[in-house]
């Protein structure tokens, strides 16, 4: 204030700093003022009347004084219940005020930036610090800060056991673990998709979820605590409806060295999988969860493999699908049917030799033609009964699936001979006459599988079917042609038989019978040799003794000798057989006489004399002794010799005279 008359005013500095423009003017100016608090001391001086003197404060502002700020927000865990405060620092001559807003907490001095609090509740307690700057452009500033007060039994964080649902629903309702405030919870999606409804809920729903598999992950945070921040992730997996049902794949197969194939299993649609396990045989799968996985290790045999396809909740929720890997064994031999058999009745049952497998490679016996039951038909060794007589033919068929002897078949034959058929008959023996050269034979029949063959032994002859028992033979020529019928029946008891026909051509121009000259023979001889006609064979001379005695050496032959003859007259006769020939039998006669050497000559007898009227007498000639012959003649005069050819004949007709008789023997 300005003194009054001669009272004298001062301003002097107290504290701070400033300058006077003029210190004895009540409205001086002060320069140079200090930041802070500038205390100026305004006194007057009132002479007699005395002094009085007053303080002034100026206070200077830092315009750079900064704004509150309260700090980062505190986060502690129970049982503390104290934190320090730490607000912004001051430059006087601001100043700087905690207040609690909500919760709890005594501030133990509330205008200084750092402080401490006490008395904090579990939750969080809310703390304002206000700077006063005066003047400045940032005069009054408030700046909050939180204490969060967390319970160290929150649990840790627990997104909840993995969800799987099937389309075409699309949402689920998530399981995070509780939270006890202040700690906080947070849902984030990790990968996949899907809108979290409520972030902080832990319970919140998850819509939009497509098919795939959707991560998300629960982030507790516990502030302070040991627990700080927990995660756990939760896996959402959406199956398709549509997923298809497990598929295998088609049956393989592969051929020795051959030890590996892929898999040919359908691909499901994610998140559904597919595993590959092995049920039976052996192999190692690279990647049990690809639907072409590669299997090696293979063996010979049959290995199956399992293709699970897990569909999740869906309705096809879990499908499974085998597939057999065959591998063939290279050297599996090539089908062998085995050696023919031959039965014989009854027997009408057998044991089959086909040649042997290896599995995978199967056989099967399959009838061609006959009859016969199967009992095993994949049996190499498979029994066969209900065989009928005849041929049943039979096939083993091998298949080896992909290897180069891949299907191979051979074929046997069951014989089943008729143990009733008779032993081989060839039929009568036959006589044919010439221009003919041909027959049919006459051979007993047989059952099939029974065979009959005609063969020629000897002779000629063309057999327009050696198998036909009644076949025509034909090119026959003169003389004996013989043939034989063979009848083979197997097994039977009769087995192989065998008879003999002889077919007799005869030769039309065969002569008829002659037995040529008669002989005469003179004792000591009493033998001679026969000339009958020659004989074309099949035809046949005989000569037979009719009378007298004679021994024939050789019946059959026409130039026979003949011997034991005694004197006498010996008849024989040649008959030729030329079968049936018109001339078929013809006969033809000889006499043979043996004289005696020793038989007298002729000798007429005495002469004799007669007296007529005498006119007969005997005659007495030399006896005769057959065959030789006695003949009277008359030389002379007119008589009759009664019986010429009788040594004593009698004569008649004698005349008067001489009667000269002549008694010849011819010897």
């Amino acid at each position: 204030n300005a003194p009054v008359g001669a009272a004298i005013g001062t301003w002097t500095l107290v504290t701070g700093s400033g300058t006077f423009a003029d210190a004895n003017d009540p409205q001086t100016s002060v320069t140079g003022l200090g930041v802070g608090e500038n205390i100026f001391r305004w006194t007057i001086d009132n002479g007699a009347c005395g002094t009085t003197d007053d303080v002034v404060s100026v206070f200077l502002f830092d315009a750079s004084n900064p704004v509150a700020n309260a700090g980062p927000d505190q986060e502690i865990c129970l049982p503390t219940t104290q934190a320090i405060l730490n607000g912004s620092a001051l430059i006087a001559p601001a100043t700087g005020t905690w207040a609690l807003i909500s919760g709890t907490g005594f501030i133990a001095v509330p205008g200084l930036p750092t402080t401490s609090v006490t008395g904090l509740s579990l939750g969080v307690n809310v703390f304002t610090w206000t700077v006063s700057n005066g003047p400045c452009a940032n005069g009054l500033t408030v700046d909050t800060v939180s204490i969060i007060v967390n319970d160290p039994n929150n649990p840790l964080a627990d997104a909840g056991p993995d969800q799987a649902i099937c389309s075409p629903l699309d949402n689920v309702t998530m399981a995070g673990s509780t939270l006890i405030p202040p700690a906080s919870g947070i849902w984030t999606l990790v990968s996949g998709s899907g809108t979290i409804v409520d972030p902080t809920d832990p319970a919140t729903p998850v819509t939009g979820l497509p098919v795939g598999v959707h991560v998300f992950e629960w982030t507790v945070d516990n502030g302070g605590c040991a627990n700080g921040i927990t995660t756990d992730q939760v896996t959402i997996e959406v199956y398709d409806e549509n997923s298809p049902d497990a598929d295998a794949g088609p049956d393989q197969s592969l051929c020795s060295p051959d030890d590996q194939t892929v898999l040919s299993g359908n691909s499901p649609i994610f998140p559904a999988v597919g595993t590959w396990t092995l049920v039976s045989g052996s192999g190692i799968i690279s990647d049990p969860n690809d639907p072409n996985a590669t299997v090696s290790g293979l063996t010979i045999g049959e290995h199956v493999f399992r293709w699970t396809v897990d569909n999740g909740p869906c309705n096809n929720g879990s499908t499974t699908d085998e597939v057999s890997i065959f591998i063939y064994d290279e050297n599996n031999p090539d089908a062998d049917a085995g050696p023919d058999q031959e039965l014989c009745t009854p027997v009408l049952s057998t044991v089959l030799a086909g040649s042997p497998l290896t599995f995978p490679a199967a056989g099967a016996w399959t009838l061609l033609s006959g009859t016969g039951s199967i009992t095993a038909p994949s049996s190499p060794t498979s029994g066969v009964t209900g065989l009928a007589i005849g041929e049943n033919v039979f096939v083993w068929t091998v298949d080896n699936g992909p290897c180069a002897n891949g299907t191979t078949s051979d074929t046997m034959v069951v014989r089943v001979f008729n143990g009733s058929d008779a032993a081989a008959a060839a039929g009568p023996d036959q006589s044919i006459c010439t221009p003919l050269s041909a027959v049919f034979l006459a051979g007993s029949t047989y059952t099939f599988p029974g065979t009959g063959t005609w063969s020629l032994v000897q002779g000629t002859g063309v057999l327009a079917d050696p198998t036909d028992p009644n076949t025509e033979v034909t090119g026959l020529t003169v003389g004996e042609n013989v043939f034989q019928w063979t009848v083979d029946a197997g097994p039977c008891a009769n087995g192989v038989t065998t008879d003999l026909v002889s077919i007799f051509v005869h030769d039309a121009n065969n002569p008829v019978a002659d037995a040529g000259p008669d002989q005469e023979l003179c004792t000591p001889a009493i033998g001679t040799d026969l000339s009958g006609s020659p004989v074309t064979f099949p035809a046949i001379g005989t000569w037979s003794v009719v009378s007298g005695t004679a021994t024939v050496v050789s019946p059959n032959d026409p130039n026979s000798a003949l011997i034991d003859l005694t004197v006498g007259e010996s008849v024989l006769v040649w008959t030729v057989d030329n079968g049936p020939c018109p001339n078929g039998i013809t006969t033809d006669t000889i006499v043979v006489r043996l004289f005696d050497g020793s038989a007298p000559i002729a000798d007429a007898g005495d002469d004799q004399a007669l007296c007529s009227p005498t006119t007969s007498t005997n005659l007495n000639g030399s006896p005769v002794i057959f065959p030789g012959i006695g003949t009277w003649t008359v030389l002379q005069g007119g008589a009759t010799v009664d019986a010429p050819d009788q040594p004593g004949s009698s004569t008649s007709g004698l005349t008067v005279g001489a009667n000269v008789f002549v008694w010849t023997v011819d010897n």
